[in-house]
């Protein structure tokens, strides 16, 4: 970042295919995994003084999110907007004395984990890198107790609270005698990606009574984060899902109706967003067809969310306005599943949709696809 250039994080374990798609895509110049890594010779040299700093409008680094048309959309932001995310983002989850011990257990393509590697090595506090993956990784935060800085998607933090009550059995990756002893110095928990509902907060004050959580909120094309609220326990009795909060400085917003107009406090509305770090565009300017509009001489991205007003100015996140899916805190367009199966020759038609499991265990599988008989409306016939 500082000579100049632009990341591109991509996933290792995806097909090499479609790793090799994104990457010239992207026009990356150099590629650096495990293998070439250990190939780079550093030379004994000093940046010298004069060295040139990119501009702020210069790309810092590029995401890629889940695309309607069958391709993922690659959302450049600029070094303007990484630099203003990360000032707010220090200011308000690291306070001026501390020195924050921070988990480091998602992956690079998933923006939430901006927040991770730079606010605490801006603010000289210290990364635990864990290299477990899924419920692994949380038991890894779980029995840590050098951590006190933590940011996870809520689908994370329900198992870590299990964990820190003893109770982790029967979660795949968990083995059976995994306990972990309180207390934890965990300190300080940024929660982002999905909706967080207030009993999760609640949940997990009752595990972690000493922790500050904040719930923050922002789509990939406006940096992260541009919201954030402050958890209080006494304010969520009354709420389903933690509040989304209020604009993060030089960020503003707009509640609006299929019309474009205000609407009025307590009705539902789409989001949309203005600040100067909001990304330029997508890498296929097409990808950004009725994304970006002008209001009132400013450029707002339509962020498809819906949100509501309330009395005290917080917003509340009621869900999207198209068929957008969020699994693990990861955005899923089902257009773009249903490209790839119909890719197959085998496959004519395909329809992707999200289903949550019953609370129960499955007690059967179906014998041809393995399918368990917790999927919602599921039924076995004579042979299984």
């Amino acid at each position: 970042l500082l000579a100049g250039g632009s990341y591109v994080p991509i996933d290792p374990a995806h097909p090499q295919e479609r790793r090799t798609r994104l990457v010239e895509r992207a026009g990356c110049l150099l590629t650096l995994d495990a293998e070439t890594l250990g190939l780079i010779e550093v030379p004994d040299a000093t940046i010298e003084p004069d060295w040139p700093m990119p501009s702020f409008e210069d790309e810092a680094y590029l995401l890629y999110t889940s695309g309607s048309t069958g391709e993922p959309k690659g959302v450049p932001i600029s070094h303007r907007g990484l630099a203003d995310y990360l000032q707010f983002a220090q200011s308000a989850y690291v306070p001026a004395d501390h020195r924050p011990v921070a988990a480091l257990f998602t992956a690079l393509t998933f923006d939430l984990t901006v927040t991770s590697l730079f606010v605490p090595l801006l603010a000289q506090g210290r990364i635990v890198v864990i290299g477990a993956e899924g419920p692994a990784a949380v038991r890894e935060l779980a029995e840590d107790r050098r951590i006190t800085w933590a940011k996870a998607t809520p689908s994370h933090l329900g198992l870590l609270v299990r964990l820190l009550a003893g109770q982790g059995e029967g979660v795949h990756g968990i083995d059976s005698g995994d306990r972990v002893p309180d207390p934890h110095q965990l300190e300080t928990l940024v929660v982002g990606g999905e909706a967080f509902g207030s009993q999760l907060a609640t949940d997990l004050w009752r595990v972690l009574p000493q922790v500050e959580i904040f719930n923050e909120y922002g789509p990939t094309e406006a940096v992260v984060g541009c919201m954030i609220h402050r958890a209080d326990p006494d304010e969520l009795a009354d709420r389903a899902d933690v509040p989304i909060g209020r604009p993060a400085p030089g960020v503003e917003l707009r509640v609006l109706d299929q019309a474009d107009m205000p609407v009025p406090v307590g009705a539902p509305g789409e989001l949309l967003i203005s600040h100067r770090g909001v990304t330029s565009g997508y890498l296929d300017p097409a990808d950004g067809d009725g994304r970006f509009v002008e209001l009132e001489g400013k450029r707002f991205y339509r962020s498809g969310d819906l949100v509501r007003l309330s009395d005290d100015r917080t917003l509340a996140y009621l869900g999207r306005i198209d068929e957008q899916m969020k699994v693990g805190g990861i955005r899923l367009d089902p257009t773009e599943v249903e490209h790839a199966l119909t890719a197959h020759p085998l496959i004519e038609r395909a329809v992707v949709r999200l289903w949550q499991p019953t609370g129960s265990r499955p007690t059967r599988h179906c014998v041809r696809c393995g399918l368990p008989d917790n999927v919602p409306e599921v039924t076995f016939d004579e042979e299984g």
